[in-house]
């Protein structure tokens, strides 16, 4: 199976299984624990303090339209909507879309895009405003697709436009083998059911990936755009970092 088709699979298993645990996973909220207003809350809060820091840019310059990469049942999306014109949410997932559509009904300049593709050639260059992406390239499988999204992110920006997204810049050793989504792939590839692998088992499919900074840092370069800041923090095994980015 192809890294995007084993990817999508996975992602499919969880927008069934547990789809905003999935999304915000709060151990304290596993298993269908989730309060869906507490959920869409934090949506708010988490949009509302990233556009306050891109506006220490002075971007963007416009709120015509953003995108949501990764966009899961809608939580970002659905906050970028109140305060652009048009948002866009994109996912893997056709059960997340299909999830996002169901809960973001009633808000008419919200779309919702199946995309199980390596690119973002659905959109055209130079369409967004602003591109956010926050846990969601780091469950990319795999570098290169990571750098190709980042590559795309810079080539849908408007001018005066700018993308923000969230990549782990290290994990530890230990953290790297994976063990509990191999565990759960090799058991789904003998047969047995999803819901049993992670409500019994308390397996899941979730991995997750580290591109170093100068990696990152590069394809931007590469894809014409420039990096304004990187904000990096320590959590648990993980660095997190939280790219600026516009086109040069």
């Amino acid at each position: 199976m192809s890294r995007v088709r084993q990817n999508r699979a996975n992602w499919e298993d969880l927008g069934a299984l547990d789809p905003l645990w999935a999304i915000l996973s709060d151990d304290a909220h596993r298993f269908g624990k989730w309060n869906v207003e507490e959920f869409f809350a934090t949506g708010e809060e988490e949009v509302r303090g990233v556009l306050d820091a891109a506006g220490r840019h002075s971007l963007p310059r416009a709120t015509r339209q953003a995108l949501d990469f990764g966009c899961g049942v809608g939580r970002l999306t659905r906050a970028l909507g109140a305060r652009f014109d048009r948002a866009v949410g994109v996912d893997i997932s056709q059960q997340m879309i299909d999830r996002a559509r169901e809960y973001n009904r009633a808000l008419g300049n919200l779309t919702f895009v199946h995309n199980d593709r390596a690119d973002l050639q659905a959109f055209a260059p130079e369409t967004f405003d602003f591109v956010y992406s926050n846990i969601a390239l780091q469950h990319v499988s795999g570098r290169a697709a990571i750098a190709a999204y980042i590559r795309e992110f810079v080539r849908l920006l408007a001018p005066g436009g700018i993308a923000v997204f969230q990549l782990p810049s290290h994990l530890r050793l230990r953290n790297r083998l994976q063990l509990r989504p191999r565990l759960y792939h090799v058991l789904r590839r003998a047969g047995l059911d999803p819901r049993y692998l992670y409500e019994r088992l308390h397996l899941h499919p979730v991995t997750m990936t580290f591109v170093p900074e100068r990696d990152v840092r590069a394809e931007v370069t590469s894809a014409g755009g420039g990096v304004l800041d990187v904000q990096s923090r320590a959590i648990a095994s993980t660095i997190s970092s939280v790219y600026f980015v516009t086109r040069a």
